[in-house]
């Protein structure tokens, strides 16, 4: 009677054993088809990613004024041929916005094979003459968009840039634009000057309009009163004061009261 117990244990043990080997089998089995299957669609994602027909075939520019849409597909023709799975946007982005003359830009990814850039252009406001034979183009914020030797008349002309000066001088500068020739001086804040043919105005920093009427005001005197040449300080709120000639010049003094 034991040693039938004794076999009849004994195989059980040999059909457990039997068992888990085959347990083990169908495990390894089945990691081995998980990691084939994996491996099958990591392979089968990577070549759909760099398939042609997710190539970048062009890129669309929306929002275009100053800028051509021609010179900007050849500065950014490494873009072409990329896939659009792998299109770096953050890059792409950052070089778009690289341009002086744009302020804002949305790129974004259209399926399967296009890119498509929207832009907001900066617009040139004035130009800063910088120097005996150089200018600069300049927006409403005081960003420098190109620097050349000239520009055609029609944008209100500066000097001696000051970023502190400029917003209160684009206000002097729509107010000297009725002069058929003038510059305005932003190096001192405080103190904005216009300069004419004739002679230099003292603005201050505040009041443009009030003090540039009191100019015109006077201005038809002093022609008639044969003053080629004045320094006209419009700063006092009451008077206009004209120093005739050469500024530092003390004597002569015209006072205009109002």
């Amino acid at each position: 009677m034991i040693k039938r117990d004794k076999q009849i244990l004994v195989k059980k043990n040999r059909k457990r054993k039997v068992s888990q080997i085959f347990g083990r089998i169908k495990m390894l089995a089945l990691v081995m088809t998980v990691v084939m299957g994996l491996s099958g669609l990591y392979v089968g994602v990577r070549q759909l990613i760099d398939a042609p027909y997710f190539k970048i075939k062009d890129v669309r520019w929306f929002g275009l004024k100053r800028l051509e849409a021609s010179a900007l597909n050849r500065q950014f023709h490494w873009v072409v041929g990329e896939s659009l799975f792998r299109a770096d946007l953050s890059r792409i982005h950052g070089a778009v916005l690289s341009n002086a003359w744009v302020k804002e830009a949305t790129v974004r990814k259209d399926f399967p094979d296009r890119l498509t850039v929207m832009l907001t252009e900066r617009e040139a406001a004035v130009v800063e003459v910088h120097g005996s034979d150089k200018m600069r183009l300049l927006d409403s914020e005081g960003t420098v968009l190109e620097e050349k030797e000239d520009y055609p008349p029609g944008l209100p002309r500066v000097i001696r840039f000051d970023q502190q000066s400029y917003v209160r001088g684009l206000s002097l500068m729509a107010l000297a634009a009725s002069q058929p020739s003038y510059l305005v001086d932003l190096s001192n804040p405080r103190d904005l000057l216009v300069r004419l043919p004739e002679g230099v105005l003292h603005f201050g920093d505040r009041d443009f309009i009030n003090r540039w009427n009191r100019f015109k005001r006077v201005e038809g005197d002093l022609k008639r009163r044969g003053l080629s040449r004045w320094e006209i300080d419009l700063r006092f709120s009451d008077k206009v004061v004209v120093k005739p000639g050469v500024a530092r010049l003390k004597s002569g003094e015209a006072l205009f009261h109002f």
